[in-house]
């Protein structure tokens, strides 16, 4: 067996440890099993003619090429002046494409893969890396890889007792790699997109159909079948586990085999857990590489990552639909980590006249969903936690006296109710974000690019920042199905009990403010509204009177949230939710599910509007409409699930 080892390192590259390999390949080969079966030929500094010449001079039976690679452009050797030199992979195959003698080919060089896929039609075996390698990891594969192939390994034995090598030889890794920085990869973040043992590649000759051992070198017939009735057995298991099923014809064929070859039945059964453990290693190695990728910044994932994904793949042997279920929890863990960051926000606390008496600096995570170059959606975290939903009965008392109405009974009982965490919207939905949902695919209505009334800039602030009105219960739920379908992620409306623990963040008072509130916090009617001869007041309790806006107000006008960074919660617009009116909470759920029943006919909305007096902008006012209604003082915002990290 001639091994024909090229080197090349010009003058002007950084330099390699290309002597300590070929020592280490040449002390592997002579101390081997087989060492009188090897000739190892050495050629230094190889220029383009000194490739032709060698393999016209020597017909080797495998070329090893240690030296830098330059990814596309091709593999780094000298020019007739000593400078680096770039060859093609489409040279290099028209070369060895005249030289059947040759087995195999191992080019040990960063970003080989390119010249090696090109050479593979015409060579039985070519070994490439696939990203950059480290020095030491090259020169640890080439120990591996010989060592192997000394003891009578096949070629695809020895690739991966090379690449376990790497493992043995090295922990970590550092200094120089064998890359030339090409230009078609200068998108190439890190040397790391890939652990070392996992760079080595090895592609096969489309024709062949079984592995191949180098035992008779000398004699020329580098190749023999190999003969070992394990192999053949294993051979045959790998054949039938190419759809990963066994059918129970299979099963009764590997077990005739496996008699006639004479294997034990506990020897067949330990080959075949052995294939099905490599199968199951190959989908962990896989997930540990994801997990690696992404862990290190890389996520979301260029052009050259992706290629790199799917190349790993293809090494692994893995279909589409095994990476596709190793990969989905990892990848929507890591789009909502992508999106994930935090905000500060003022937390104001007023006394019983409305008056500030605190104000706080908070910082909370939320998530961002682009929803277009210029329109995102902010959703807060609500952490899980339980609450008393409703209100106390003292307090119910008082709103019914203090009103002259029996309609504030529809808050009671109050019960303690379980939470678990989710995703809100920061502030109410937009006219630029309906604007921008509405041109969506439509999922099962048609929906109004711009329903709203308020359609005026407001204080010089642009109109479209306004909360969207005017938009029905069915819109609002075709909004949430549209954004589902596009972003993959489960968007809808909160529910009554979900929409009233994240409105109080803790808090226990009227409004999440305190004991009442003030038109310089909120949006809502300031002033006595007289209705049917009746006075509603525009203060609550002992608070002060304030303006009545006529409008809505841009989100984040006031410049306040409450404890968990939701503005907007008391007032502006009304907010759909999903429940069903129900006219009080006996037998309501004790978690934060919908209540839903098919003998109502209306839903319930929260929050009071720019419309209302204060009483019904409380925490715990409700009220009922029709589905269908699109009032200039309804809109809504939207919840979505906390992904659970696998």
């Amino acid at each position: 067996m001639k091994i024909l080892f090229l080197a090349a390192n010009p003058q002007s590259t950084e330099r390699l440890n290309l002597e300590k390999e070929a020592r280490e390949i040449e002390e592997a080969l002579q101390i081997s099993k087989l060492s009188q079966e090897f000739e190892l030929i050495q050629k230094w500094e190889v220029r383009p003619r000194d490739f032709r010449r060698a393999l016209l001079k020597f017909n080797p039976n495998i070329v090893h090429f240690s030296g830098h690679g330059k990814g596309k452009a091709g593999l780094v050797i000298s020019d007739a002046a000593g400078k680096e030199k770039a060859v093609t992979g489409e040279a290099l195959a028209g070369l060895f494409a005249n030289f059947p003698s040759i087995k195999c080919v191992l080019l040990n060089a960063c970003y080989a893969e390119f010249q090696a896929k090109a050479i593979v039609k015409h060579v039985d075996y070519v070994i490439g890396m696939r990203d950059t390698v480290f020095d030491q990891a090259a020169i640890a594969f080439s120990i591996g890889f010989y060592d192997s192939l000394g003891y009578g390994k096949n070629i695809e034995e020895a690739f991966k007792l090379g690449s376990n090598a790497i493992l043995w030889e090295y922990a970590n890794y550092s200094g120089k790699t064998r890359q030339m920085i090409p230009v078609d990869l200068v998108q190439a973040e890190s040397l790391e997109s890939l652990p070392e043992h996992l760079k080595p590649i090895l592609l096969k000759k489309a024709a062949m159909s079984t592995q191949q051992t180098v035992t008779q070198p000398i004699k020329n017939n580098p190749v023999a079948v190999n003969h070992n009735p394990q192999q053949k057995y294993r051979e045959r298991i790998q054949q039938y586990l190419a759809d990963r099923k066994l059918t129970p014809i299979e099963k009764f064929q590997l077990a005739t085999l496996a008699k006639e070859l004479g294997i034990s039945e506990s020897v067949a059964n330990e080959i075949l857990q052995a294939e099905l453990g490599q199968i199951e290693q190959a989908k962990t190695n896989y997930q540990n590489v994801l997990r690696q990728t992404i862990e290190q910044g890389y996520y979301p994932f260029n052009r050259q990552i992706e290629q790199q994904l799917k190349d790993l793949q293809a090494s692994l042997n893995l279909f589409d639909s095994e990476v596709a279920e190793i990969s989905r929890a990892i990848l929507e863990e890591a789009e909502i980590e992508h999106k994930k960051t935090f905000f500060t926000f003022e937390v104001v606390t007023v006394n019983a006249q409305g008056q500030e008496i605190q104000r706080k600096t908070k910082r909370t995570e939320y998530y961002v969903e682009e929803l277009s170059n210029s329109v995102t959606l902010e959703m807060v975290v609500i952490p899980s936690g339980s609450f008393w939903m409703g209100t106390r009965n003292e307090e119910i008392e008082w709103l019914c006296k203090t009103y002259d109405s029996d309609w504030y009974k529809n808050e009671a009982p109050q019960h303690q109710v379980n939470v678990a965490s989710f995703l809100m919207g920061r502030y109410p939905v937009t006219q630029a974000q309906w604007r921008e949902v509405a041109g969506w695919e439509q999922v099962a209505r048609e929906l109004n690019p711009d329903p709203s009334k308020f359609k005026e800039d407001y204080e010089g602030i642009e109109r479209w920042t306004r909360p969207v009105e005017q938009v029905s219960w069915y819109d609002a739920q075709e909004f949430c199905a549209r954004l589902s379908k596009r972003t993959n992620q489960q968007y809808r409306l909160p529910t009554e009990a979900e929409w009233e623990y994240a409105a109080r963040a803790g808090t226990k008072t009227p409004f999440h403010f305190g004991e009442t509130i003030s038109t310089d916090l909120a949006n809502y009617r300031g002033t006595d509204w007289e209705i049917n001869g009746k006075v509603y007041p525009g203060n609550y309790d002992q608070g002060s009177k304030g303006i009545f806006r006529e409008q809505t107000t841009p989100i984040g006008y006031f410049k306040v949230a409450n404890g968990f960074g939701l503005s907007d919660i008391h007032g502006n617009v009304w907010e759909w939710c999903e429940d069903d009116w129900h006219s009080n909470y006996k037998n309501s759920p004790t978690d934060e599910s919908a209540w839903l029943s098919s003998k109502s006919n209306t839903k319930v909305v929260r929050s009071g509007s720019w419309l209302d007096v204060p009483v019904n902008c409380r925490s715990a006012a409700r009220v009922n409409y029709n589905p269908e209604l699109d009032y200039d003082d309804i809109g809504f915002r939207v919840v979505c699930m906390v992904p659970r990290t696998p």
